[in-house]
């Protein structure tokens, strides 16, 4: 019998097995493992590849798509096994519409997509110095290669092309993958399957067969998809600098893949900002702004708010990857506010405010009082009226007084002055 299970394993030597990883669509699963498990038999005898993919609600995080783990003894193995999956891909994209949300197709009907799964460090050497491998990838084999961000350790490395473009694509990124071969961080991305078995019999290799075999039914072992690492609580769901590099990379890559005419031309963003913060983006007199206009080559603006309400818009011109820097830098210079806004101590509390006394409220004036007599008082407004008519009955008193000492000092006649001092001094004491 022919087939994994009856060689490949050289002298009997111990060891691993090459490995590579892709993502497929339940559709394209189903394909590949056949009438209960007939086609996947077939195809690790022809290829003499093992294969294992993870179970049904078993996906890659953040996707909907399964694990396929291929297993070589030859570094080049894998990419027999590739050539059955790509044609297969062709063939489950008949029943595909081309779109963004197609699992088979790229932009056009002319164009399949596949994808596959590597480590930080694998990602790092196929897209090489400054985008060189991933470019020239490009140029030889006719593929767009796309490097999502870091999940959990691992990357997406999704190719679009012709599927002669796919083969020679994935035969290059199998290259690049082996080449990590026997690192710690690729056995434990290879998984425990891709062990060799021992002795000449290769019973280790049959009872990992069997195993998997069993697992390839209802019942089997669930494969432990690890979830997706957690988001820093910092600046509302930071992600780790691991994964902000994977995503510079991934713009790097994306960038080389551009024309060059394209990256030329004039190319302009813009963004609404609080109005608070233009002042701080700006510098004193402008010093910050300006040196970011210089380094990047870029011109930037401000609008002046159309009424009192509202932010600002920020507008940033230049070629592509200049108006991006300069964002970033903006952006950078923004951030960094908000965090030493955060940073800083929190003002003192002002010093507590001495009480003051208040008086006491003064009892509203009854409108009755007691008199000595022990009887009630009349109201307040009795008691006015009484005292103003006192008050005339004096004032009438005196007026009739003086016009009285005024008669007797203007009269004069027949009386002598004592009689007259002796007669007014009888009016006084009437009129008192």
């Amino acid at each position: 019998m022919g087939g994994w299970a009856d060689g490949g394993g050289g002298k009997g030597g111990s060891g691993r097995r090459h490995a590579f990883k892709v993502l497929c669509p339940d559709e394209l699963v189903a394909r590949v493992l056949g009438s209960r498990g007939a086609r996947k038999d077939q195809l690790q005898e022809e290829t003499r590849c093992k294969i294992h993919v993870s179970g049904r609600d078993e996906f890659f995080p953040g996707t909907r798509y399964r694990i396929m783990i291929i297993w070589s003894d030859a570094p080049d193995g894998p990419c027999a096994m590739l050539e059955h999956l790509i044609n297969d891909v062709v063939a489950c994209s008949e029943r595909d519409t081309p779109g963004p949300d197609s699992e088979f197709f790229g932009p056009d009907a002319s164009q399949y997509v596949l994808r596959a799964v590597v480590t930080k460090s694998m990602s790092s050497a196929i897209i090489g110095h400054g985008g060189s491998n991933v470019k020239a990838i490009r140029q030889e084999c006719g593929v767009q290669v796309i490097i999502g961000e870091l999940i959990s350790g691992q990357q997406v490395v999704k190719l679009t092309g012709s599927p002669h473009g796919l083969n020679v694509g994935f035969a290059r990124i199998n290259e690049f993958v082996q080449k990590d071969f026997g690192s710690p961080a690729y056995d434990e991305w290879a998984g425990p399957g891709g062990e060799k078995g021992k002795g000449k019999g290769g019973g280790e290799r049959r009872d990992a067969h069997q195993q998997w075999e069993r697992e390839r039914s209802p019942r089997r072992t669930p494969v432990v998809v690890p979830p997706p690492p957690p988001r820093s609580a910092i600046g509302g769901g930071e992600q780790e600098p691991e994964v902000e590099e994977s995503l510079l990379q991934a713009l790097v890559a994306t960038a080389q893949e551009l024309p060059i005419e394209a990256l030329a031309k004039e190319f302009s963003i813009s963004c609404e900002l609080p109005r608070e913060k233009v002042s701080v983006l700006i510098g004193k007199k402008g010093e910050d702004v300006q040196k970011i206009r210089k380094s990047t080559g870029t011109r930037i603006h401000f609008e002046q708010p159309q009424d009192g309400e509202g932010g600002q818009t920020l507008t940033i011109k230049g070629p592509m990857l200049r108006v991006y820097r300069a964002h970033a830098l903006l952006m950078k210079r923004y951030h960094e506010t908000d965090t030493s806004q955060e940073e800083a101590p929190a003002p003192a509390p002002p010093p507590p405010v001495p009480a003051v006394p208040v008086p006491p409220e003064r009892p509203e004036r009854s409108d009755y009082s007691e008199r000595s007599t022990g009887q009630a008082q009349r109201p307040t407004t009795e008691r006015s009226v009484k005292d103003l008519e006192e008050q005339l009955q004096g004032l009438q008193r005196q007026v009739a007084e003086l016009a009285s000492m005024r008669q007797e000092l203007s009269g004069g006649g027949g009386g002598n002055k004592g009689g007259g001092k002796s007669h007014g001094k009888t009016g006084r004491n009437k009129g008192r």
